[in-house]
Order: structure tokens, then sequence, then C-alpha cells
């Protein structure tokens, strides 16, 4: 009876793991397209063409990648260790249509249209005079050679060329798992910013058609920049206007002590708090707040994410209960 009790216990653990490592959707060429990206404010967005599951992770650099040689340097042909990498992970199912902005603040935070997700990794600092980003899934080995898959990339330096990228880390190769003008997009000639101006409202198929195609996008250089926030689900990602972006909560909000045993401080500037979500590590919610200091003390031990709603964006931040 022990045995058999040991048994239905060891294949219960296998059911879980097994669960947790296939929870995430695979995704391959043209699963996603880039809708919009700010080099000068290091900010960029992309659309989701299938439907995901919640933990689902997407890698996001702009090392420069040379076909058959994997990501150069700027001089000898080894990883471009000065440019980086962030890995965004679903916190719920997203689907086809849904957008996620992914901007710089001192660390990459994510805010999508319906919801947020957890970005890990490094800082991402783009080239203010173009540059070319790659989003791939899979681990990314020691010596940066290859990657498991490419789903898409985006070009705003005039043209993928990698017979540059060994003195110009903004360029790089179309990956031969891509075709452009299908699943990946060049702007020529080059540009600080651009935005696809379509509208996301239609079937996946029609949406890689109509992002891929430079001819439906605006761009433009210097510090004028696009507002990368989805207006709506299903609208517009942007309508061709310009102005300076002017979402800077990420900056005006901050949370104290962290980590934090207790009491949860968040101190909101230039917005109005609407609501916070406390979520764990595996997307679960855990609590909703609507004011700016929580009790986190029957909370467990371990770190969390906050995804903090305002009137004027949803910033994401990690914290550490102890």
């Amino acid at each position: 009876m022990r045995n058999n009790y040991l048994k239905t216990s060891i294949l219960l653990l296998i059911t879980i793991l097994s669960t947790n490592i296939n929870a995430q959707t695979t995704l391959t060429a043209g699963d996603i397209a880039f809708v919009g990206i700010n080099t000068k404010s290091d900010d960029f967005a992309f659309v989701f063409l299938k439907n995901i599951t919640a933990l689902t992770s997407i890698s996001f650099n702009n090392k420069g990648w040379k076909e058959g040689g994997g990501w150069f340097s700027t001089s000898t042909g080894r990883p471009l260790r000065s440019d980086k990498t962030v890995i965004w992970t679903a916190d719920k199912s997203y689907s086809v249509g849904d957008v996620i902005r992914i901007s710089r603040t001192n660390s990459f935070n994510g805010d999508g249209s319906l919801g947020t997700g957890s970005v890990a990794g490094d800082v991402i600092v783009l080239k203010t005079n173009g540059d070319t980003m790659y989003a791939y899934q899979g681990l990314e080995p020691v010596d940066e050679a290859n990657v498991d898959q490419f789903i898409t990339a985006i070009n705003v330096n005039g043209k993928f060329n990698a017979t540059n990228s060994t003195n110009n880390a903004s360029d790089g190769d179309v990956p031969s798992s891509l075709t452009l003008g299908v699943n990946c997009l060049e702007i020529s000639p080059e540009r600080d910013n651009a935005v696809y101006t379509g509208s996301i409202k239609n079937t996946a198929v029609v949406l890689r058609t109509l992002i891929n195609d430079a001819t439906n996008w605006d761009r433009a250089n210097g510090v004028n920049l696009y507002d990368l926030k989805l207006k709506s689900h299903g609208g517009d990602i942007g309508d061709g206007s310009l102005g300076v972006n002017n979402i800077d909560t990420e900056r005006s909000i901050v949370i104290s002590p962290n980590p934090v045993v207790e009491t949860l401080n968040i101190k909101i500037n230039r917005a109005d708090l609407v609501k916070i979500k406390l979520i764990n590590v595996t997307g679960k919610l855990i609590n909703t707040y609507y004011v700016d200091k929580i009790d986190l003390t029957n909370i467990p031990s371990g770190m969390y994410f906050l995804s903090i709603e305002t009137d004027r964006a949803t910033v994401i931040k990690k914290i550490l209960k102890l």
C-alpha cells in the first residue's frame, strides 16, 4: 500500500511538473509582430497574432544577428555584450490583437491593452540613429551562436544588413527562418521612431500582411515620439499624428519599503490611482487594492508583481515580501 501511495505521489509530481513545463505556448515565425518602436525613448510594442496562455515567454534584443554567425560584436565577431536581452512573460492568456508595450525606466516594464506581464533581464538601450530588434523564443546558448526560434524582427536603420554589423551594432541580417515583408519588417530610409497606423481588429493572417508592410507605418526622427499605448482593444495602435510621448508614469511611481515585511507604500506623482493588483510569480492574482497603502502582513514570503493601474498607464513593479 505504501509503495502504491509512493508511486501515485511520484506520478502526481511528474504530472504537475509536466503541466508547468508545457504551460507556455510555443510560438513560430509570424506569431507576433512589432507595431511600434521609439529608439529615442527605448520603448517598443508588439501585437499577438496567435492566442497564448499564461507563462508564455518571449525574448527581445537588439544585439545584431549575422546568419550563420550568431550575435555579433562591434569588432571581433564575438557576441555583442553591449546590447542586452529582456524576457517578457505573460501574466495571463492573451488573444490575437492584444498589444503589449515594453518601455525602459531603470528596468523594462510591460503593459498591454488588457493586462500586464512581467519583464526580466537587462536594460535594452536602442541606438538613437536607428536599430534592429529581434524577438525569439527558447533559451539563448552561452555562446549565443543560435537561438531556438525567431518569431519576428524589425529594422529601422534603413535595411537589414549584417555586412556592417562588425562596425555598427544597429545592423543585422534577416534570420533564415524569417521572410522580409511576411513576418518581419524594415523601415527605409532610416528613422528613429516608427508606428503601425492601421487597425488591429482583423484576423491574424490579414494583420500579419498589413503590419509587415512598411507603407502602413508612419515614421519620424528626433524628439518626436509615438504614443505606443493602445487607445482601446480592437482600435488603432497609432493614427499617424506626432506628439511627445507623455506617458512617464513608470518614473513617477515609487514603492517603499522593498523588500517589505508588513505595510507597502505606493507614491504616485502626476497620475491618479485606479487599482493595484498583487500577482505571484506564476501569474495568479492574489488580491486587488484601491488604496496607496497596502497591508501585506498575511501574504506569504516570496517574489510578487504589482500591477499598478493609473488614469494614464499601467505599470509593473516587482516586490519582495519577507
